[in-house]
């Protein structure tokens, strides 16, 4: 009975890491992905597509510190997430 509860809790903590390695994984390609696309956003200089890239990661908890000067509009003054 030992053993095969063993080797139940040593087959579900290996599932469990394995799925926290491949979302980690994925989690950083993507963010690749956004940040290569934000830096040619800043390299093509428009501002229009610079504030629409920004209101749209502005929220997110894990690309936000990714990008330049994120901010978030709170009424008529703007709050700097980053610098």
């Amino acid at each position: 009975m030992d053993k095969k509860l063993v080797g139940l809790a040593g087959t579900l903590l290996l599932g469990v890491a394995g799925w926290l390695i491949s979302t980690v994984y994925s989690i950083s390609i993507d963010t690749e992905i956004i940040k290569d696309k934000i830096e040619k956003v800043y390299a093509d200089n428009c501002p229009y597509c610079v504030h629409a890239a920004h209101s749209s990661i502005a929220e997110h908890p894990l690309l936000s510190p990714t990008i330049k000067h994120a901010h978030q509009h709170v009424g008529k003054e703007i709050v700097k997430i980053n610098e």
